[in-house]
């Protein structure tokens, strides 16, 4: 297992974490090389047209996406994991972008983004906003939970109309198949979802301030405690934590917002 990363330096030492798995199924061009050729196309961008930095981007290749189920992403995080926690300000996974058929755009992120700024990127592009955006689970090398990265998020595709179960490659019938192939990219869909990287790395990298929207995450947050708490117990209470959030969410009411929003 080898995993390769590079980086772009800032002016401070945060920066934002930009990853793609090279390990594919037989070919994989759209499983995930086009996420590779996107990676590397930012690299090229903000090395040599965005002029200096406030935050540097970090770039890294994952192996073990599959048989390892993340075992690359795992490996970096407990290895690197003082840096990640001190000083990474975001984590954007790309994986499978550019795929025939992968009209409908949609994010999978934490919460703790501001909705308005991850569509703000995609309607400059597409002239619509996201077909949704949804709660990011064990995927896509999200190896990085409980290590104080504020932002995670991923873009991902979906056909139109689906006519596959594929849960992979835009819905596309040929995932992890040796028909995974040059073919099956969309270079329009491709380009499309390079500017949408593009401009969401713009704000982090540049930016003085992060797009977080901590009121409505720490709302989301109780109320899904409210349902944990319906779903167990009575003798078990969250109730201690709910009390945390709840002066947390009149603090942040109030305009007293942390001083450092990162932590």
């Amino acid at each position: 297992m080898f995993v390769t990363d590079s980086g772009i330096d800032g002016e401070s030492e945060e920066f934002v974490l930009l990853s793609s798995h090279y390990d594919s199924w037989h070919e994989g061009v759209t499983d995930n090389a086009t996420g590779n050729a996107l990676c590397l196309a930012m690299a090229l961008h903000f090395a040599h047209n965005s002029g200096p930095l406030k935050r540097g981007l970090r770039i890294a290749f994952w192996p073990g996406h599959s048989n390892a189920r993340y075992g690359g992403s795992t490996w970096y995080a407990d290895n690197y994991r003082a840096e990640l926690m001190q000083h990474c300000v975001a984590h954007i996974n790309v994986d499978s972008p550019g795929c025939v058929g992968g009209s409908e755009v949609v994010v999978n992120a934490s919460g703790a983004e501001s909705t308005f700024w991850l569509n703000q990127a995609i309607t400059s592009v597409t002239g619509t906003t996201a077909s949704r955006i949804t709660p990011m689970g064990k995927g896509g090398d999200q190896s990085f939970w409980g290590l104080g990265i504020p932002l995670h998020f991923a873009l991902r595709e979906e056909p139109a109309l689906r006519t596959s179960l594929s849960p992979g490659s835009g819905g596309g019938w040929w995932w992890h198949t040796e028909e995974d192939t040059l073919d099956k990219v969309d270079e329009a869909h491709l380009w499309r979802d390079v500017q949408i990287h593009q401009r969401w790395l713009e704000t982090l990298l540049l930016s003085d301030t992060l797009p977080v929207d901590p009121t409505s995450y720490v709302c989301a947050l109780r109320g899904a405690l409210a349902q944990l708490q319906s779903e167990l117990d009575p003798m078990f209470s969250v109730k201690p934590i709910d009390q945390m959030l709840q002066a947390l969410e009149k603090a942040l009411l109030l305009g007293h917002q942390p001083s450092d929003l990162k932590k």
